[in-house]
């Protein structure tokens, strides 16, 4: 008999990982009192992507800022160069609008450039956008060297791969670590771990690990409301 274990997407039925996995809260820009900006959302109206880069090079950084968050939207990939070259901006504003940008894209090809600025990047808000554009654009080679890589919060990481994870984009060991994880004394770190086996398949190897650590985790853990009940097959 081999354990499997039936993932449920949270006690309440939803499947939203809280509010740490979507981009980081922007601070107000006074849209409504500025037509610089309105015509900046005017241009993602018109989805014009040429119009909103040439805005990221604009002195204000409100306007840059707002540029890049438009850009998300518009998703043309076209335009990944210039908001790559924004992830050397000097404000962190305009930094993390346009690292969520370039993970809304789809453009996979601008991974190398997410980990240059990731090994730079001292800006706790903008490294998580950064491993957050990572865990939707990336690879599964780009899934381990993530695991190699120092970062200040485990539990971003964990969010890079699960994000992977809903790819078909983890690799075995991935998978391995982030079992593991469901062991950290961090509970977002736990949360996340428990949500690259609650949205992916590929896990198998792993679920003596995962029944294990689901074991010990304390009651009443959010974690467990992810992992939430076991039955039993044959192999």
């Amino acid at each position: 008999l081999a354990a499997a274990i039936v993932f449920l997407a949270g006690c309440g039925g939803s499947a939203r990982l809280g509010p740490e996995a979507g981009q980081v809260a922007r601070p107000a820009d006074g849209l409504l009192d500025r037509p610089d900006l309105q015509a900046v959302v005017d241009l993602q109206v018109l989805r014009d992507g040429p119009g909103l880069a040439a805005r990221l090079t604009e002195a204000d950084p409100a306007v840059r800022a707002r540029a890049a968050m438009a850009l998300g939207s518009v998703q043309d990939p076209q335009t990944v160069p210039a908001l790559v070259a924004a992830l050397r901006d000097s404000i962190p504003g305009v930094r993390a609008d346009a690292a969520w940008a370039i993970g809304q894209t789809a453009d996979s090809t601008a991974a190398p450039r997410l980990f240059l600025a990731l090994r730079t990047e001292g800006t706790p808000a903008v490294q998580r956008e950064i491993l957050d554009a990572l865990g939707k654009i990336g690879s599964e080679a780009d899934g381990d060297e993530l695991l190699r890589l120092s970062v200040p919060r485990e539990a971003d990481r964990m969010l890079a791969l699960a994000r992977l994870a809903m790819r078909d984009r983890l690799s075995e060991n991935a998978f391995a670590v982030s079992a593991q994880r469901l062991r950290s004394d961090d509970p977002a770190a736990r949360l996340y771990a428990a949500y690259v086996f609650a949205r992916s398949d590929g896990w198998g190897a792993q679920s003596d690990l995962i029944r294990e650590a689901f074991d010990a985790l304390p009651s009443g853990d959010p974690a467990r409301c992810w992992t939430r009940s076991f039955r039993r097959g044959s192999r």
